[in-house]
């Protein structure tokens, strides 16, 4: 399954959805919220840059958010969507950003949410001990809100809810971090290689938590790929990651 697919999945899903409802769930538009929020940065006195970074404004964009969240048949079904559309005005860039695009189903015992989707495991903000879902370190440095740290993961997802334990299960393409570059940064040594075998297949991630009194335990699995490039695929090949933590 490529990276596509699974986003793809989700936004026909919620089409259908919104297209195929009956009226009684559909009897009211969704809401669309949002913002314009403009980031610029500057370097201050002489700094040495590389011929193709952006040295005076490294950053200049200005970004439209667009959001909306919605849920019918008494909560079985939901959506949500999350999209930005962003002008870099420092490298020339205009993209769409979808940040989030997913659809729902909450049932008693379990729930699924199938597309786009940002999922953090972790304990606290910046502890990404056991958070190993792709992250945008550009936007990071560069001084954006820290929503931006995390990318959107083409997943499904399942959260089951035996009473022994809750588990949370999520099925993802890969999707590699977003690392710094010398169009903005300056940046010391030879330049950022770049992976020759970029993995190919679903990563599984498996959290079972339970709570003891007042403490919360947790055991986690991760089956994943290394996000940052390697050398070349001789010297540094992609191999899985496993990661078992508690």
């Amino acid at each position: 399954m490529r990276t596509t697919g699974i986003a793809l999945f989700g936004i026909l899903s919620v089409l259908a959805w919104g297209t195929t409802a009956p009226a009684a769930v559909t009897d009211r538009l969704p809401e669309i919220h949002g913002f314009v929020q403009a980031h610029a940065a500057a370097r201050l006195g002489s700094v040495e840059c590389a011929p193709r970074t952006t040295c005076s404004w490294p950053y200049n964009e200005q970004r439209l958010q667009l959001k909306t969240e919605g849920d019918g048949l008494e909560g079985t079904l939901g959506y949500a969507a999350k999209l930005d559309l962003l002008h870099d005005a420092a490298l020339g860039n205009l993209e769409l950003d979808v940040r989030k695009l997913h659809a729902d189903y909450n049932a008693e015992r379990f729930t699924v949410r199938v597309g786009r989707q940002v999922v953090t495991w972790g304990v606290a903000d910046l502890l990404f001990i056991n958070d190993t879902f792709p992250k945008d370190w550009v936007s990071f440095f560069g001084g954006l809100p820290l929503e931006y740290l995390k990318l959107g993961s083409d997943a499904v997802r399942l959260d089951l809810f035996p009473e022994f334990s809750d588990l949370q299960l999520v099925l993802a393409d890969f999707r590699k971090d977003r690392l710094p570059g010398r169009d903005r940064f300056v940046l010391p040594g030879p330049d950022t290689p770049t992976a020759l075998d970029e993995p190919s297949g679903l990563e599984a991630s498996l959290r079972a938590s339970r709570h003891f009194g007042s403490w919360d335990a947790a055991l986690y699995f991760s089956h994943t790929h290394y996000r940052a490039p390697a050398l070349s695929s001789e010297a540094c090949p992609s191999r899985p990651a496993y990661r078992i933590s508690a």
